[in-house]
């Protein structure tokens, strides 16, 4: 296995110059470029080189260092050999796709490979199927983000109307669509975008607590969920019946979230 690690290219973006950040990108490609080569010939049912067992740990390091959407398919690829190889992904292995896919703003890629299972037989966690679905809902139609919702019982995961973060993500897509709509309120699909949304909201109030615990570092559920309820915050002014959303500013003011939500 090469000795070079994604760790060895991470630094402090906002410390590099130009030329550091050139070299810093340079470098990653190249580590990517050494563990792919070596890799690719290593997995599948018959590959062509068995000197040695790959571990799952190289496809995490191969997303991590992967710096274009073009790196990231050519891994794609490469899935179906591994399950070829009778060999399994992990759940850091699936975590750290997800991460890269938002990272590298291709989170359709990550869409397309947990709806095919039975192709590339990636696991999908609670927390991966968050991520996905946070990454698809501001910047993609609604129809990929509901796609994205039925991975939870595709994944056996907790259902989507219980996960209060899940749930504030839906009701925010949707939302969203059926404002970007607003000459087909009256109609298909919007109404339904907006009516799913409000139902949403609904579920969510009930599982929200009143109050959450303190905020933790690096908390990302809760920067989801904040961020979703920001963007429907934003909203609120512009809708038929806000009054019945009045509970989200309230809900935000009481636990400490940034008060412009313009901002989230």
């Amino acid at each position: 296995m090469p000795t070079t690690s994604a760790a060895s290219a991470r630094s402090s973006v906002s410390t590099l110059s130009s030329d550091d950040l050139k070299a810093n990108l340079h470098a990653r490609r190249a580590q990517y470029d050494e563990l792919y080569s070596f890799v690719s010939p290593r997995i599948g049912r018959r590959p062509a080189i068995i000197d040695s067992q790959i571990r799952n740990s190289a496809w995490t390091r191969l997303c991590k260092v992967a710096t274009t959407r073009e790196e990231l398919e050519k891994v794609v690829e490469l899935m179906p050999k591994w399950r070829d190889g009778k060999r399994e992904f992990n759940v850091s292995n699936s975590k750290a796709f997800v991460a890269r896919c938002d990272e590298l703003h291709c989170p359709d890629l990550a869409l397309k490979v947990f709806g095919d299972h039975s192709k590339y037989s990636l696991p999908l966690s609670q927390a991966g199927a968050r991520h996905l679905l946070f990454s698809l809902h501001a910047r993609y139609p609604l129809s990929d983000t509901i796609t994205a919702s039925e991975f939870w019982r595709v994944y056996n995961l907790k259902p989507v109307h219980d996960d209060p973060v899940s749930c504030a993500i839906l009701a925010s897509a949707c939302l969203m669509d059926a404002r970007n709509h607003p000459q087909d309120q009256a109609q298909a699909p919007a109404s339904q975008s907006r009516n799913l949304g409000m139902a949403m909201l609904d579920q969510l109030k009930t599982l929200l607590p009143d109050k959450l615990p303190p905020k933790k570092l690096n908390d990302l559920p809760r920067i989801w969920l904040e961020k979703a309820l920001g963007r429907i915050d934003r909203m609120i002014d512009s809708m038929e019946n806000s009054e019945e959303l009045e509970w989200v500013r309230t809900w935000r003011t009481n636990n400490g979230c940034r008060q412009d939500p313009a901002a989230e």
